[in-house]
């Protein structure tokens, strides 16, 4: 097994870079669970639903800690995926994970820049837990569509971007005044309080079990 030697400037960057989201994320905190009142139970998880979200995965998808690639799970038998599912709303059920399950791997993608990028690695079975519960979340996304040009169903950052072009050289034909702000927020997602998340959440009549669980 060749051992991929990385330079010590590079590590030294990774050290730096990781020891910052660390601070960031408050990783020597004891994080409570927040206490949810009247939390709704979710329909009933089929064992289909399973065996479609293994299937939406990539042959070469990253694997979490655990190395159990999601497509593995579509060779359990029915009685296995049935299991499974009850399995899955239990969790739901008691809105937190069995302790075995309590570690997510962080990859730092190195950006096209300058830094890198963080992204969390789940275990596979809350990884197809997700996909098999996405289905929902998307239902609730698609009554709650607002007329915004980004973040809604079909319209993703490249449809954006498309749309502000369109309108910039339609007003440049028309020999109109036009003018286009951009606001990055750094870091957004990771600034949010779960707490304050979980209260608008619930306001807008997003599944609660769906959001505790997660």
């Amino acid at each position: 097994i060749e051992t991929l030697q990385v330079p010590l400037s590079d590590q030294a960057a990774v050290e730096i870079e990781a020891n910052g989201w660390a601070s960031l994320w408050q990783e020597t905190k004891e994080y409570t669970q927040r206490v949810f009142d009247n939390v709704q139970a979710l329909q009933a998880l089929l064992p289909n639903a399973i065996v479609v979200a293994t299937g939406s995965f990539p042959v070469g998808t990253g694997l979490g800690a655990d190395a159990i690639s999601p497509r593995a799970f579509n060779r359990l038998s029915l009685q296995a995926l049935v299991a499974l599912a009850t399995l899955f709303m239990a969790f739901e059920r008691k809105g937190d994970w069995c302790d075995v399950l309590d570690l997510v791997l962080i990859v730092l993608l190195p950006k096209s820049a300058e830094g890198f990028r963080p992204i969390g690695v789940f275990p596979t079975a809350i990884r197809l837990w997700m996909r098999s519960r996405y289905g929902l979340a998307k239902a609730w996304q698609a009554t709650h569509s607002l007329p915004i040009t980004f973040g809604g169903a079909g319209k993703s950052a490249q449809y954006a971007a498309w749309q502000a072009a369109l309108t910039a050289e339609c007003a440049a034909l028309e020999h109109l005044e036009h003018v286009q702000g951009l606001i990055d927020l750094v870091k957004a997602f990771e600034m949010v309080p779960h707490a304050i998340l979980a209260r608008f959440a619930a306001a807008r009549g997003f599944p609660i079990a769906l959001i505790r669980l997660s």
